[in-house]
């Protein structure tokens, strides 16, 4: 019989899942770091000119990475040791070369970095054998009572309040859905909670694009007009019973009475904008009259939020710049790629956002436990969670930097490349929730490519086990076939555990082939031209350009070529050196109090004005007098 087995006929044989127990639809390791170092080009004082890898061990001075390289020294010179450690490295080297220039200075630096190298399905790193668990995350967004979080470079947090009523100027009441974006999430320190900041989705769309754009871009132009100042004046308003009337403090809209009544959309829109409100600085058509002091008025609004009170809105300006550049660095590269999206979802931030905003009914209705909202990485996090976050942390250094205007200089740019070359391999090592010391004595390691765990970077528990709640312990109908339910943590119930063979594999890393939901803004569109094709288009508050329904293929087709508004492209990051007769300057000014700093500046000014007219009278003109 034992001679014969092999000639036993399994039908399950064909389902059996080699590429996946072998990773071989892993994004490389490569791949990745690239991607991370091109993060670094969100500087315009950066430049990845080139890289190189080499992965067999013996070509690697090791020595260069037992010292830490300061980018920021005088001279090129270092003193490397002579020796070579002798151990057991299954490791590779990729070096960079980068160009970091400001107005002043231009230097070419080396950065080298060790990648970790599998053989074998293992890696080996100082003496040990290390192998590499699969994490179990979210696929795109999780939900929790009232929002939806989608965890990227940092958590993008989108919070519905629903039936939120409205008053228009004729004393109607509507109740409408108002989505706010979360600039942190609710957390504790110490024994006090730190308290969620709100900012409204219009108030970011209208600061880099003006209030009119940002209705355009909500797809909300047919429906939403803002009211001239002379018909407000006038009286003029209210009269027409085609439209609801609106006003944002001294700024009225009218909206398509139909439009609004029976799609919430329109309605979300318009509560959003209700909500830009301000009895401290109210909106007026004035402010609204020039795009540039528009755009300025609502990153002081946004930079406002959160912050001690203040009569000059004006101060707050630099802070509204600072929470901008922010938002646009929410949304990482890998993230980006990894989104079963077209990329007219999520070519920025600021399309994500929308998508999140208009597909949040759709997304808030997932099972968060539905292994069809779940994905696989495995390389991701080994990169993500060590060389990726550091380069996150350095580059918002880098705009905290920027932004307040601090004593910048070539050594603000080379700081930010002081890692530790070493940072991927030592990281690694110490991810113990999915980076195990192998201790198999037989080399049956099948059953190892298996295993998975959903704790680690950017999951459930992150901080503590202790709060993940209950529901995330049990099991899900959608594991059978996919996740074997008799194997479980001891430990740590429902965290960790081990697929089945044949486990069904989609794009990579997903359990359905199904993708994400993003038809909402295109049944909206599709809804306009049916509406206003009845009653005529000459009645759309916007001319909306002519969009093919032919089909959503066609429909996204349109919307590519149509293109990004060229508005919402992030805000440089640009570091400008001062030069050194400026510094001393500059340096008195920053040890000043406000007060004195605003008087040194007036009499600056004053001494610049009395040169510029003794400079411009005539030599004769005091004889005359």
């Amino acid at each position: 019989m034992l001679n014969t087995i092999h000639l036993y006929k399994n039908d399950a044989e064909k389902d059996f899942n080699t590429d996946f127990l072998a990773s071989l639809n892993d994004i490389s390791i490569q791949d990745l770091v690239v991607l991370y170092m091109k993060e670094y080009e969100a500087i315009e004082n950066i430049e990845i000119l080139s890289y190189d890898v080499t992965t067999n061990p013996d070509e690697i001075d090791i020595n260069e990475h037992s010292i830490n390289i300061n980018y920021k020294r005088k001279t090129d010179k270092l003193d490397i040791p002579n020796y070579k450690y002798i151990s057991t490295n299954s490791v590779g080297e990729m070096s960079f070369r980068i160009r970091v220039h400001t107005n002043i200075n231009e230097k070419i630096i080396t950065k080298k970095i060790l990648i970790p190298i599998e053989y074998d399905g293992f890696y080996y790193i100082n003496n040990k054998k290390w192998k590499t668990l699969w994490q179990l995350c979210d696929a795109s967004t999780y939900n929790q009572r009232g929002k939806i979080t989608m965890k990227s470079r940092m958590p993008i947090i989108i919070y519905q309040s629903k039936h939120r009523p409205i008053m228009d100027m004729a004393g109607l009441i509507h109740e409408v859905s108002i989505y706010s974006y979360a600039l942190n999430s609710k957390s504790r320190r110490g024994m006090s909670k730190v308290r969620v900041k709100f900012i409204n989705p219009m108030m970011i769309y209208s600061a880099k694009i003006g209030l009119d754009e940002a209705i355009k871009y909500f797809c909300a132009g047919p429906d939403i007009a803002i009211v001239p100042r002379s018909k407000v004046e006038c009286g003029e308003v209210c009269d027409d019973d085609r439209y609801y009337f609106f006003n944002i403090d001294e700024v009225v809209f009218k909206v398509r009475r139909e439009m609004m009544d029976n799609n919430k959309y329109i309605a979300s829109v318009v509560g959003m904008l209700k909500n830009m409100e301000s009895a401290e600085f109210p909106v007026t058509y004035d402010i609204l009259a020039d795009l540039q002091n528009q755009k300025d008025y609502w990153r002081c609004r946004i930079g406002y939020i959160g912050s001690a009170k203040s009569k000059n809105l004006l101060t707050f300006l630099e802070k509204g710049r600072t929470t901008i550049y922010m938002v646009e660095r929410l949304l990482d590269t890998v993230t980006r790629i990894d989104l079963r999206l077209d990329d007219v979802y999520k070519n920025d931030i600021y399309a994500l956002m929308r998508w999140m905003i208009f597909e949040f009914d759709n997304l808030k209705t997932r099972n968060n436990m539905d292994l069809h909202n779940k994905r696989i990485r495995k390389n991701e996090y080994i990169v993500g969670s060590t060389l990726g976050k550091k380069i996150a942390e350095n580059i918002n250094k880098i705009i905290e930097k920027q932004s307040k205007s601090k004593m910048n200089t070539m050594d603000t740019l080379l700081e930010s490349f002081n890692f530790a070359s070493d940072i991927i391999v030592n990281g690694m090592r110490n991810n113990g929730d999915l980076v195990k010391s192998d201790e198999l004595v037989n080399d049956f390691t099948a059953l190892q490519d298996m295993y998975f765990s959903a704790k680690g970077p950017n999951s459930l528990g992150e901080q503590s086990s202790k709060m993940i709640s209950q529901k995330y312990r049990n099991i899900h109908p959608s594991y059978v076939g996919a996740i074997d339910i008799n194997v479980s943590s001891n430990s740590d119930v429902g965290m960790s555990g081990a697929f089945t063979p044949f486990v069904k594999i989609y794009d990579k890393y997903y359990f359905t082939p199904d993708r994400e939901p993003c038809m909402e803004m295109y049944n909206l569109r599709q809804e306009q031209k049916d509406f206003y094709g009845k009653i005529g288009t000459d009645q759309m508050l916007y001319n909306d350009p002519e969009v093919p329904f032919d089909s959503y293929e066609t429909y996204i087709a349109f919307m590519k070529e149509e293109g990004q508004n060229p508005g919402l492209k992030p805000e440089p990051i640009r570091i400008v050196e001062k030069e050194p007769e400026e510094a001393p300057e500059k340096a008195k000014l920053f040890q000043m109090t406000e007060e004195e700093r605003e008087k040194a500046i007036e009499e600056q000014s004053k001494k610049n004005a009395e040169e510029a007219i003794s400079e411009d009278t005539p030599v004769d003109a005091e004889s005359e007098e």
